[in-house]
This record gives C-alpha cells, structure tokens and sequence, in this order.
C-alpha cells in the first residue's frame, strides 16, 4: 500500500467511542427505549391531568350535594323540640279520651240503674194490672144479680 494505491472501504458496523464499543443496533435500541419511556411518562402525565380534572369536578359535586344536604338538614334542628311538642300534645288527647270514657261508663251505669228501676216498677204495675185482670174476670164469672126497674 504505497504510493497511488488506495486501500479498499471495509464498511465497519461498529463506532468506536472512546468510552466504550457501541454499535448501531444498540444506538437504535436505546433511542427507541428513549421514545418510548418519554411517550409513556407523557401519557402518565396526561392520566394524571385527567385524573386532576375529574377529582375537581367530583369535589365540586360532593361540595354541591354537601351544601344541600345541609340545607335539607337545617330544619332538622328543632325537631327534638318539635317532637316534645307532639308527645305533650298526644299525652293532654290521652286524658282527654280517659275523661271521656270515664264519663260514657257512668253514664251507662246511671242508665242501667235506671232501666232497674223501671223494670222494678213495671213489673209491680204488671203483678197489679194481673190482679185487677183477676178480679174483673172473677166478676164477670159470677154476676151478680142486679134489679132492673123499667
């Protein structure tokens, strides 16, 4: 190899660097690696945006339902008072209905001792219309002779 000859190209796949031997099936390899890991942490990225947005929007419907719930439960604080309200009222009904049983039951006791006393009575005033009945008969049976004078 002197002079005008020239040597051939030998096309080496190879690259030396200083550092160390890479080749170009390597070099592929780690850009691809490389591609791919940035478009996974960006699509990571854009999970979590997304996730972000969705917990807002959630957040802010919990906080909506929150603020009627609590509008709903707002009249719920004087219901113990309500409620004492109702059962005193329940309770002055009761004794009102224990009066007035009380009173319907003396009233038919005083009936009933009434209707005795009729019944009592009546039954004398029979046994004396029976007795009047006996004698009417007992006359009718013997007759006795009256005198005609024309």
């Amino acid at each position: 190899m002197s002079g005008g000859e020239q040597e051939p190209t030998v096309q080496d796949k190879e690259v030396n660097i200083r550092w160390f031997n890479v080749n170009v099936p390597t070099i592929v390899t780690v850009l691809g690696a490389l591609v791919t890991i940035t478009a996974y942490i960006n699509s990571i990225e854009a999970k979590v945006v997304a996730l972000d947005t969705a917990r807002s929007r959630l957040e802010d419907s919990i906080n909506k339902r929150s603020v009627y719930v609590d509008a709903q439960l707002v009249p719920m604080a004087t219901l113990p008072f309500r409620m004492n309200a109702v059962e005193s009222s329940v309770l002055e009904a009761n004794k009102r209905m224990d009066r007035i049983s009380d009173l319907v039951l003396s009233s038919v006791d005083t009936i009933r001792n009434s209707v005795n006393g009729l019944a009592t009575k009546v039954e004398v005033q029979s046994s004396k219309i029976d007795d009047l009945t006996k004698k009417v008969d007992s006359l009718s049976m013997n007759p006795k002779p009256t005198s005609f004078r024309p």
